[in-house]
């Protein structure tokens, strides 16, 4: 989560939205206003983007949805499985996280891992969550920004909710 915080919640969302409130003229006290949107934003884009990274298409995601498991990233998904998941199972992740030469079939049991240990059933309730949270600290800058530039942090964090690539 601290990963997931720094990488995608700030350098993603919070830095980029303070520069541009700075640049639009808001004041330095309500440029951390945004903070909690950005960190909930963040953590649900990157959860959104490991759950797409290997359960969509390379047509849909832009990238082979094997290439993380090849490069032994741990993804949200991957770390609860690592936490949760039988030890037969939990033993078939380490030995091909990082496996180069994976296959499609262990790739495909991959994926089932993450289905029965509930890594993907977790990461989007935590999606979820972040998404409500994300939103609901929006009424902290209600009174600071303008009424259409609300309703797109809302609306940007609904669609990233419900992307498909």
């Amino acid at each position: 989560e601290q990963v997931l915080r720094w990488k995608t919640g700030m350098y993603t969302f919070l830095n980029p939205l303070q520069v541009g409130m700075v640049l639009a003229g808001a004041e330095e006290d309500k440029v951390n206003l945004i903070s909690k949107y950005a960190h909930h934003a963040g953590f649900l884009f990157q959860i959104t983007d490991d759950i797409l990274g290997t359960f969509s298409s390379k047509l849909d995601s832009g990238k082979s949805p094997i290439d993380d498991m090849r490069e032994g990233k741990r993804t949200f998904l991957t770390v609860y499985a690592l936490n949760n998941a039988e030890p037969t199972a939990k033993d078939f992740l380490i030995q091909n996280l990082g496996n180069s030469d994976i296959t499609p079939a262990q790739f495909e049991r991959f994926k089932e891992i993450l289905i029965e240990c509930g890594a993907l059933d977790y990461a989007k309730e935590r999606a979820s969550q972040s998404a409500k949270l994300a939103i609901d600290s929006l009424d902290a800058i209600r009174d600071y920004w303008p009424e259409a530039g609300v309703e797109f942090l809302e609306q940007l964090v609904i669609n990233l909710l419900n992307r498909k690539a």
